[in-house]
Formats: C-alpha cells, sequence, structure tokens
C-alpha cells in the first residue's frame, strides 16, 4: 500500500534451504542525500531528506544495519549514499519479513 506519507511492504515469505537456518538480507537504497540512523533496538531506522523531513523505516523478523551504497547518476556518475539492510535468518520453517515507512514530521 502506497500513500503520500506512508508504504508497506510484506508480509514477503522467505524459505530456508533444504532443512536449515537460511540467512537473508533485504536491502533498501536510499536516494542522493538520505542520511540514515538506526535506532538502538536495531528495529528501525530514522531517515532525514535533504528537505529536512523526517521519515521513519521499520521492519518485523530481522535486525536493521546501515550500509554504504552508490547511485549512478544519469551521467554515469557514481554518487555515494546509504541503504537499509534488513538482516536475518530463515528457520526451516520460513519467515514473513514485513516493512514499513512513514513520515514522521
Amino acid at each position: 500500500t502506497v500513500a503520500p506519507e506512508r508504504a508497506r511492504g510484506g508480509p514477503r515469505p522467505i524459505r530456508a534451504a533444504a532443512g536449515h537456518a537460511t540467512p537473508f538480507a533485504l536491502r533498501f537504497h536510499l536516494g542522493a542525500g538520505v542520511e540514515a540512523v538506526r535506532t538502538a533496538d536495531g528495529q528501525a531506522a530514522i531517515l532525514r531528506t535533504p528537505s529536512g523531513a523526517i521519515w521513519q523505516f521499520r521492519a518485523k523478523a530481522g535486525s536493521i544495519a546501515i550500509e554504504d551504497s552508490v547511485w549512478i547518476s544519469p551521467a554515469g556518475r557514481m554518487v555515494p549514499t546509504q541503504q537499509i539492510v534488513v538482516i536475518g535468518r530463515a528457520q526451516p520453517g520460513g519467515v514473513n519479513v514485513s516493512w514499513a515507512l512513514r513520515r514522521a514530521r
């Protein structure tokens, strides 16, 4: 569901391979100039856009990391950015991962 002030995804089923716990990583690449900071509990990230708007990204069934990324501009230049990574392990029965992005202010 997408609305001007929020977006949601999932639940997305992730299955384990051959009865063993399987690591997964879902990556959400951020636009140029968006700054991300992980919350202390590791379950969310606070995003600040170049215009100063504040957004919150939250995921279930995994922990959140912030990593460096690169965006390729239309002119072909590499622009440093960040990405939100939802990291977890799918147990043999699988796991459902869901996420939400909402404007905080």
